[in-house]
């Protein structure tokens, strides 16, 4: 009995070792191309990161949609309340435009338009999930440090969107924003929540036993990044790019 607990303490070792060296050497391409912009290193690594902690989660754990919904609907005050800062900031950034805020976001709406002009299919696939899906894990890690990095996140999506949104009615109408519509359904969800995660995580430090919080809030966090939001961040990738491609 003592010979086989052994055996199997052995194999769920190996198996952990070899899914958490698949995050390491993910983690490790992914600042690899920081230096060398190599798009391949990228996806590889982002790839491996991935496939590590869904194997993780799968081979070690049972009823991970379930325990996910469950967290969910434990930070459902967290969701409400980005969702509400998201809301505000928006209808400041579509109702106020100081010219000094108006000449950066313009910058960095041009960079953007310069990065993606050239792209095909996929590479526009991978640039749009590439940048949603960095957002919403920094946001859910970030969020150690007192939640700022979250919540100042979504405070300059929203005025950023705001200020596009007032852009876009001015020149073609109210109707533009039903046509605006169907790239946010899956995005801003998975958003939403990698956001309320991040906020939520930084309050781990006002809990009665902050390291039992910590792993529990990081852990579940986590989980809910690999089964709900990097799904969802696919399928708004996928309908975006699509409708890029069908208005051109």
């Amino acid at each position: 009995m003592a010979k086989k607990r052994k055996l199997n303490n052995f194999k769920f070792n190996v198996k952990n070792t070899f899914f958490i060296s698949l995050i390491v050497i993910g983690f490790a391409l992914l600042i690899l191309n920081m230096a060398l912009e190599a798009i391949y290193f990228k996806l590889i690594g982002f790839l491996l990161a991935y496939l590590g902690g869904l194997f993780y989660f799968l081979f070690n754990e049972k009823g991970n949609y379930k325990k996910s919904w469950r967290f969910l609907k434990e930070s459902k005050n967290y969701v409400l309340f980005t969702v509400v800062l998201f809301l505000g900031f928006m209808i400041i950034g579509f109702l106020y435009q100081p010219n000094s805020l108006i000449e950066a976001i313009k910058s960095i709406i041009q960079e953007l338009l310069e990065k993606t002009k050239d792209l095909n299919f996929l590479e526009m696939l991978w640039f749009i999930f590439n940048n949603n899906a960095s957002v919403s894990f920094f946001s859910i890690i970030l969020g150690f440090f007192f939640s700022i990095f979250p919540a100042v996140s979504i405070a300059f999506n929203g005025y950023v969107i705001g200020f596009i949104l007032e852009r876009s009615v001015l020149a073609d109408g109210l109707g533009v924003l039903w046509k605006l519509a169907p790239h946010g359904i899956f995005e801003l969800p998975a958003i939403f929540i990698s956001i309320a995660l991040g906020i939520k995580f930084g309050t781990f430090i006002f809990s009665k036993s902050p390291d039992k919080t910590f792993k529990f809030y990081l852990k579940n966090s986590m989980r809910i990044f690999v089964f709900v939001v990097v799904p969802l961040l696919i399928i708004a990738a996928v309908i975006e790019t699509g409708l890029i491609f069908l208005v051109e």
